[in-house]
């Protein structure tokens, strides 16, 4: 045990060489749910992400798997669609599943019901050591590595008005998502610093 965990104790040399050739000979896996019921830690970490087949998704998911597999993590992925009951079962999975941290990578959802939910079910996780990281805007606080989206759609708007243009078409984010909201809100202060109002006929 003391070989195969790496702990500090100390082992002579040739015992462990010996323990190590064993193992390899037997291949050898040690038990991670034991371990864990030792240490109250699974070495896991659960991901939340909207659709797993969205390159988007892809990228951030190939970056936390690199991260956590450097700090000897495992990464566990759920993919809900945008749907606030699916998110709020696999929270309750991942929890279940005793993760030591969850990183929200999506966007949350501008569902009430789902919100309060969600802040219930993460509250009660933090009090059990559970750690939480936010790559979004989402109406669940932490440290957050998110993107200004609301400065970045009214620098956008700025750019346009400031170059002589008034019509300015928009293209939104899908509906429901709290960072699609805080998009638009960017480019209708941007609209507003050059005294221009926004049409919903150019909002799609």
């Amino acid at each position: 045990s003391r070989v195969l965990s790496g702990a500090d104790h100390p082992v002579r040399a040739l015992t462990r060489d010996r323990v190590i050739d064993a193992a390899k000979r037997l291949s050898f896996v040690p038990n991670q749910v034991a371990r864990a019921l030792v240490t109250t830690r699974s070495q896991i970490v659960g991901g939340m992400v909207q659709d797993i087949a969205d390159p988007y998704f892809g990228e951030v998911v190939r970056g936390l798997e690199d991260g956590f597999k450097a700090c000897g993590y495992r990464l566990l992925i759920t993919s809900s669609d945008r749907d606030p009951d699916r998110e709020i079962q696999y929270l309750r999975a991942l929890i279940a599943q005793q993760v030591d941290g969850i990183v929200f990578a999506a966007s949350g959802l501008a569902n009430l019901d789902y919100q309060k939910e969600l802040v219930h079910l993460v509250g009660s996780y933090r009090q059990r050591g559970g750690a939480i990281a936010v790559l979004s805007e989402h109406v669940v606080e932490g440290p957050r590595v998110i993107f200004d989206n609301r400065g970045g759609s009214r620098d956008m708007a700025n750019y346009l008005t400031e170059r002589g243009h008034r019509r300015i078409a928009y293209l939104n984010g899908p509906r429901g998502l709290m960072i699609s909201d805080t998009r638009f809100v960017g480019f209708r202060e941007g609209l507003a610093d050059a005294d221009i109002g926004y049409d919903p006929d150019l909002v799609r």
